[in-house]
């Protein structure tokens, strides 16, 4: 669903030749997916209830949830040094995840009143 509605505002911002507002926008969905994506896996890892699972992959996913935030913040000061970015598309491309999870969250609870309903 997020890389739907990224998709969607890129090439909205393609149709108006804007330069600058395409970048912050792939810049900033690339980063909230990847982003979420680690975070989802850092999760699925800590908390899985295995007895083989090797204790330095846990150790490596703690490491990768701490150093993601200096990362990213290193991968944003490049982009901003080497492209041309329109900050409020930046923001706008960061929210692609949050509005991602909030339409499944409507669309579940829409799904469920009319599941309800029919019963």
């Amino acid at each position: 669903m997020s890389v739907t509605i990224a998709i969607l505002l890129i090439a909205l911002s393609l149709l108006f030749d804007n330069r600058p507002v395409t970048t912050g926008l792939l810049i900033g969905s690339v980063v909230s997916i990847t982003s979420f994506t680690s975070i989802w896996w850092t999760i699925s890892l800590v908390f899985q209830k295995k007895e083989n699972q090797n204790p330095l992959l846990t150790v490596l996913a703690i490491l990768v949830y701490v150093v993601k935030l200096p990362i990213i913040g290193i991968a944003l000061y490049i982009a901003f040094q080497h492209f041309k970015i329109n900050l409020f598309a930046l923001v706008a491309g960061l929210t692609v995840m949050l509005m991602a999870v909030v339409l499944i969250g409507i669309s579940n609870l829409i799904f469920k009143r009319r599941v309800k309903a029919a019963k």
